[in-house]
């Protein structure tokens, strides 16, 4: 078992844990949350990063990036995705 913590913006996932939580981004001035999903696996891998909403009406990518981030098992995953 690898013993590398996945941290983004503060928020931290040891080996085989998952982590839903919201992110805070400042735009022009603002605080906006964002939804963050760190999923690290248990084995070592490659890193994925899932973005989805990039514009204004995608509601169905940012719908598969949740259900994404809900589905994927830490257990058995090789590698870490955001």
């Amino acid at each position: 078992m690898k013993e590398t913590v996945l941290e983004v913006a503060g928020l931290k996932a040891a080996p085989g844990q998952r982590l839903a939580s919201m992110m805070t981004v400042p735009v022009t001035g603002v605080e906006v949350q964002l939804p963050i999903f760190l999923i690290n696996g248990v084995h070592s891998g490659p890193t994925l990063a899932v973005t989805a909403g990039i514009h204004g009406a995608e509601y169905a990518s940012v719908e598969a990036a949740l259900r994404l981030g809900r589905s994927l098992d830490p257990g058995q995953l090789h590698g870490q995705v955001i």
